[in-house]
C-alpha cells in the first residue's frame, strides 16, 4: 500500500491533489444530505375567490378548503382574491389572480422545504323553476338527465300552457326561445339553455295529475314540527293536526302558514316529547293524504348542576369518581407547570351545591404560558410538551333551542399573549361560552400548538345549529344567562353536542388575563321554540 500510495505521490501529485479535493467535496455533500430538512406544517389562514358566499371552511389537519359560490360565477373559471399562509416564506403553485377551476376537487400545492398538495372543494347551488297556469304542486327537475316536469289540474288542456317562470341554470343563463311561447305540452319540448362554457339540452313536460292537495314528510323536533304541503295554485292552504290517540282535528292557525309557490307550511309549537301526532295538509276543500310523525325525547344535559367533583392527585375532575364523564377542563394540562385553575367552589347561584370555578392563570416561570380557565363538554386526551389535545362534544340526538345557565365574571387586563395577539394586551379580556349541535361522526379533535392548531370553527359544515355568548364587564353576583341556538337546518340529525365555558377568549392561543374568573351553575337546556 505504501509503495502504491508512493507512487500517486510522486508520479501523479496533481491527480492526488485533484482525488483529495474530490472526496472532499464529496465528504461534505455527504453531510450537507445527512442533515434532515426542517419540518414545518404549512397552514391556510384564509382563502377566498370572487363570488363566494360566505367564509371559508379552512381544515388545516385534512388540507383541504370548503367554499360555496353564488350562482353568477363561472365556477371553471373563478379569480383567486385572497390566499394567506401561516408561514410567510412558504410558496403556493396558485397565486391571486389566478382562475381555478373548481368544477372538480381543485388541487394546489403549498411548500416550504417540503410539499403539502390541498384540495379546495366548492359547492354551487342553481335554483330551478318552472312555472305554468293552474299548476299543482312542486315541479319536479332531474338535472342529470336534464328534464322537468310540471304538474297541471286534471282538466287543464295541455295544448294550451302558459309558461310564466323558467329558470334551468344560474339567473344569467341565456335561453334559446322565449319560455312564452312553449304552449304545447302534449308533447316534451324543448329549449337549449346556455352558461358560461355550458350549452344545456333540457327537456320540458307538463302532465295532468288528480292530486289537488299532497300532503309531504314534516321536519319533526321535540315540542316543534315543521308541516309541510303542496297545493293547487290560487287555492287557500292550510293544516289539521291531532294526537293519533284523539280523535277532533285541530285547524293551524292561518298566520302560521309561509307560501311558496304552491308549497306551504307551518311551524307548530306547544307539542309533546315523545308523543305520535296525525296531520294533514289542505288545498281548498281537498285534503292530502294523513301523514304520522313522533316527536323526538327531550334529553337533558347530565351534569350540568357541577355539583359533582373528584381530585385525583392535583387535577379537579367536574364528575364524580367512577361515575360516567360528561365534563372536562383543561386541568390536566395546566399541572404540568401550575396547579388545577378549573376547580369547585361553593359560590354558588342559589347558595346550594358546587357551581364551576374557571380561572386564567400564567403558568410556569420564565417561558410559561397563559393557561384559560375553561370547561367543555367531553375529555381532555393528552399534553404534548406544553400543548393540550383534546376531544369536544358528547354523543347526542335531541334538538334543544336554548342554554340557560347562571354566570359571575369578572375580568382583567390581558397580561400574556402568543405574537399573534400582542396587540391585544392591556385590554380587558372577555369570557366565552358557546354550544354546538353537530353530525360529526366523531368528537371534534382540538389541538392548540402552533404548528399543527386545530380549533373549533363556526364555519364548519357539520355544525347543524350554534349560539354563543361573549362578555367582557364585570359582574357584582350570580345572573342568568340564555343561549338561543340558531339552526341552520331544520331536517338534518344531531349526533354530537359541543359545549365549552372560558374565562378568557382567547385562550386557545394562550392569550388572557392573569386572574379572569369565571364562576358558571345550573347549566340545562330548554326545548321550547
Amino acid at each position: 500500500m505504501y509503495v502504491i500510495m508512493g507512487k500517486i505521490r510522486r508520479y501523479n501529485s496533481i491527480a492526488f491533489a485533484t482525488l483529495l479535493l474530490g472526496g472532499l467535496f464529496l465528504l461534505i455533500s455527504c453531510l450537507e444530505n445527512d442533515i434532515p430538512l426542517p419540518y414545518i406544517k404549512i397552514g391556510v389562514t384564509d382563502f377566498k375567490v370572487e363570488g363566494q358566499i360566505g367564509n371559508s371552511y379552512i381544515d388545516n389537519e385534512n388540507n383541504r378548503i370548503l367554499i360555496s359560490l353564488a350562482d353568477t360565477v363561472n365556477i371553471k373559471k373563478a379569480p383567486l382574491e385572497v390566499l394567506l399562509l401561516n408561514e410567510e416564506e412558504a410558496t403556493s403553485t396558485v397565486a391571486v389572480g389566478d382562475s381555478l377551476n373548481l368544477s372538480g376537487n381543485f388541487k394546489m400545492t403549498l411548500s416550504l422545504y417540503q410539499d403539502y398538495v390541498w384540495t379546495v372543494e366548492a359547492t354551487q347551488e342553481f335554483e330551478y323553476i318552472f312555472e305554468v297556469n293552474n299548476q299543482m304542486g312542486q315541479p319536479e327537475f332531474d338535472v342529470r338527465n336534464r328534464i322537468a316536469i310540471a304538474y297541471v289540474t286534471q282538466n287543464t288542456d295541455r295544448s294550451k300552457i302558459a309558461v310564466r317562470k323558467l329558470q334551468l341554470g344560474p339567473r344569467n343563463a341565456q335561453y334559446s326561445k322565449d319560455s312564452l311561447e312553449l304552449q304545447n305540452f302534449t308533447r316534451d319540448q324543448t329549449v337549449w339553455v346556455k352558461y358560461y362554457d355550458e350549452l344545456e339540452n333540457w327537456s320540458l313536460r307538463v302532465y295532468n295529475t288528480d292530486q289537488l292537495a299532497i300532503t309531504d314528510h314534516p321536519d319533526v323536533w321535540v315540542n316543534v314540527a315543521w308541516l309541510k304541503g303542496q297545493g293547487k295554485e290560487g287555492d287557500e292552504f292550510g293544516f289539521e293536526i291531532r294526537e293519533a290517540s284523539s280523535d277532533p282535528w285541530t285547524i293551524v292557525d292561518p298566520s302560521l302558514i309561509t307560501v311558496e309557490r304552491n308549497a306551504f307550511n307551518a311551524r307548530i309549537t306547544g307539542l309533546k316529547e315523545n308523543t305520535e301526532y296525525i296531520y294533514r295538509a289542505r288545498s281548498d276543500e281537498y285534503y292530502g293524504q294523513t301523514v304520522s310523525f313522533t316527536t323526538r325525547e327531550a334529553i337533558p344535559l347530565p351534569g350540568g348542576s357541577f355539583d359533582e367533583w373528584h381530585l385525583s392527585g392535583r387535577i379537579w375532575f367536574p364528575f364524580a369518581e367512577g361515575e360516567p364523564q360528561w365534563w372536562d377542563t383543561g386541568n390536566t394540562g395546566a399541572v404540568t407547570l401550575g396547579t388545577s385553575n378549573s376547580v369547585p367552589t361553593q359560590d354558588t347561584a342559589d347558595g346550594s351545591g358546587q357551581a364551576a370555578k374557571l380561572e386564567s392563570k400564567f403558568i410556569g416561570i420564565g417561558a410559561g404560558k397563559l393557561a384559560a380557565g375553561n370547561l367543555f363538554l367531553g375529555e381532555y386526551k393528552e399534553t404534548v410538551g406544553t400543548n393540550g389535545i383534546l376531544d369536544f362534544g358528547r354523543l347526542y340526538t335531541s334538538y334543544p333551542t336554548r342554554l340557560k345557565g347562571y354566570i359571575k365574571y369578572t375580568p382583567v387586563a390581558i397580561s400574556h399573549s402568543s405574537s399573534d395577539f400582542s396587540y391585544l394586551r392591556g385590554r380587558t379580556d372577555s369570557c366565552h361560552i358557546y354550544v354546538a349541535l353537530g353530525d360529526w361522526d366523531e368528537p371534534v379533535e382540538i389541538r392548540t400548538a402552533s404548528s399543527n392548531r386545530k380549533l373549533f370553527e363556526q364555519d364548519d359544515p357539520n355544525i347543524i345549529a350554534y349560539g354563543e355568548y361573549i362578555q367582557g364587564t364585570a359582574d357584582t353576583g350570580y345572573k342568568p344567562i340564555e343561549i338561543e341556538l340558531e339552526y341552520r337546518s331544520t331536517s338534518r340529525e344531531p349526533k354530537y353536542l359541543v359545549i365549552v365555558c372560558t374565562a378568557s377568549k382567547y385562550g386557545d392561543y394562550f392569550t388572557g388575563g392573569d386572574g379572569s374568573l369565571l364562576y358558571v351553575d345550573n347549566f340545562s337546556l330548554e326545548f321550547d321554540y
